[in-house]
């Protein structure tokens, strides 16, 4: 059997989560193959499974990108699945999961092809502080932290890339610089571990690459259940998600981003985790 972990050109090795799962796969009698899902060369065929990882740059090449996704999952068994993918590639799933019950971080939409004055709109929502960011982004690629009073970055961001891309603008949750940004990762639909992200002081980004720091924490009352309703709200079957949220017990939590294409796991803060997804790529390779 042989499974290949997919990766992007800027880092076509494992990354060190991806180095745990190959371990153990390998542990099992499964090869695990780092493959960049832009090499024209492979055979897609030849691997019994496709499982995306860290194509950490799909949002710059979205179009591509979901093309590949459908030649592979017609070639093979691709997790988590092609429709899944497509669903997810647009942060307007939020707006699915706003229409089923579930709390979010509220959102406006900007289509791109229009022009926008950035102060007008958040005069008329009435935030005072908001996250600028494109509807298909990931890695705080192309986001802002705006202020009602200073909007001239943000303007000078949605004058250049508006013409061509659809943007969303949220209110900034200050709570992320106490509470940090709660993580909670699920394999098969089941909850497995949790990690806060706080951002590095003076940044609103809990990236690591932009210094934030990641720490395992134990889910806190009320966070399992966001996150349940989330992934029941999903239209198809998942093996890995990642549920971020925003909030405390004593006021509640909002969803940021359910995350099904290529979220780090943080696996190495969750080694329970780390066995029930080789348990379940493994049942995946079956017959």
């Amino acid at each position: 059997m042989q499974v290949a972990l997919v990766t992007y050109p800027a880092q076509p090795d494992l990354s060190s989560d991806d180095r745990l799962l190959a371990r153990g796969l390998e542990a099992r009698g499964v090869s695990a193959v780092p493959v960049v899902w832009q090499d024209a060369s492979v055979a897609w065929t030849e691997f019994d499974l496709v499982l995306l990882r860290s194509t950490w740059d799909y949002h710059l090449h979205l179009d591509a990108f979901l093309h590949w996704v459908d030649v592979v999952g017609e070639a093979t068994r691709l997790w988590n699945p092609p429709s899944i993918i497509h669903w997810n590639a647009r942060k307007t799933y939020l707006d699915d999961l706003r229409s089923q019950g579930i709390s979010v971080v509220p959102t406006h939409w900007l289509a791109s092809g229009n022009v926008v004055d950035l102060a007008l709109v958040l005069q008329e929502t009435g935030w005072e502080r908001v996250v600028l960011k494109p509807v298909v982004s990931a890695s705080a690629w192309n986001t802002c932290l705006v202020h009602r009073e200073a909007t001239a970055d943000g303007q000078q961001l949605l004058d250049r890339l508006l013409p061509s891309t659809d943007f969303m603008i949220q209110p900034y949750r200050s709570t992320v610089e106490l509470d940090g940004e709660l993580s909670l990762i699920f394999v098969g639909g089941t909850f497995g571990h949790a990690v806060v992200k706080t951002p590095r002081r003076g940044d609103f980004r809990s990236q690591e690459d932009f210094g934030g720091r990641i720490e395992a924490t134990t889910a806190p009352t009320g966070a399992p259940e966001v996150a349940e309703r989330c992934l029941a709200a999903v239209p198809g079957e998942t093996l890995y998600a990642r549920v971020d949220l925003l909030g405390n017990p004593h006021d509640g939590y909002e969803v940021v981003e359910l995350e099904l294409i290529e979220p780090s796991l943080f696996l190495e803060h969750g080694p329970g985790t780390v066995s029930r997804l080789l348990q379940a790529i493994v049942q995946r390779l079956a017959p």
